[in-house]
């Protein structure tokens, strides 16, 4: 059973009304727990030199993968959902054919900080939600059944981003073993599974969607060339098709890409 939930989160009213959400639909404690802000100067000085935290904030080198200068960007105050689409189509939907942004690195470390949290409570099995986890009634009790199906896993995926969705095999019904997937939004972590990703974020701090299927992914093509060294000791399961959606960008406000390049 899941004995905690983290949300991870940088926008006060999306915090809110997951908290919201939760109270009124899971019996379980829960821990928000604050990314830092891509935008906020003071991070971007700390970004590869020690942190008030106690660990070294140390980006992934050599990210971008093709030549040329990074596409437009924009900074958070200048936030919409048609901003955000001008930016995707200039990268060709292809995240690595730029440099990491600031707000990348802050929403890894967000994640990073709910893992460890975890770590220290001790728990069995955690929920980690992003801020724009679209929970619904239903949700807890589906959530519970899977979990009883399958138990022996380090990570459950339980959103996703379904054009991501890579099949190695199907374990059971709806539940399947993935070659590579994407999204973070909500997803099951069991004790052993924490310990597994804790040991190499601090020296590979990137973005978490990439840093996770880099320690399941068995085809290298898939992975980010500069994650290939990372342990490939994660044993990690999807729920197909996912219970968990994500509200729309204009819906959640999420400013995560309106920040400068980490160079």
């Amino acid at each position: 059973m899941i004995e905690k939930i983290y949300i991870v989160w940088h926008k006060q009213e999306q915090r809110d009304r997951l908290i919201s959400k939760i109270e009124s639909m899971f019996d379980i404690p829960y821990q928000a727990i604050k990314g830092p802000n891509g935008n906020d100067i003071e991070f971007q000085k700390m970004i590869g030199s020690s942190s008030g935290d106690g660990y070294k904030y140390k980006p992934v080198e050599n990210w971008k993968l093709t030549d040329g200068e990074n596409p437009i960007t924009y900074k958070e105050e200048d936030y919409t959902w048609s901003k955000y689409d001008n930016m995707a189509l200039q990268w060709d939907g292809d995240k690595r054919s730029r440099d990491h942004k600031y707000g990348e690195l802050a929403s890894g470390i967000a994640h990073y900080r709910a893992w460890k949290q975890a770590k220290k409570d001790g728990v069995k099995k955690a929920l980690i939600l992003e801020q724009d986890a679209d929970i619904k009634s239903e949700h807890p009790v589906k959530i519970k059944q899977f979990i009883d199906t399958v138990d022996d896993f380090d990570v459950m995926y339980v959103g996703n981003c379904i054009a991501s969705v890579g099949i190695h095999r199907e374990v059971c019904r709806n539940i399947v073993e993935p070659n590579f997937l994407y999204c973070l939004h909500a997803y099951i972590l069991s004790n052993k599974g924490i310990g597994k990703l804790v040991e190499e974020f601090e020296d590979n701090v990137c973005v978490a969607d990439e840093y996770i299927p880099a320690k399941f992914e068995n085809r290298s093509d898939r992975v980010h060339p500069s994650l290939r060294h990372l342990k490939n000791n994660l044993k990690v399961y999807a729920i197909h098709p996912r219970i968990i959606k994500q509200l729309e960008k204009d819906e959640s406000g999420s400013s995560t890409e309106f920040s400068e390049y980490y160079r």
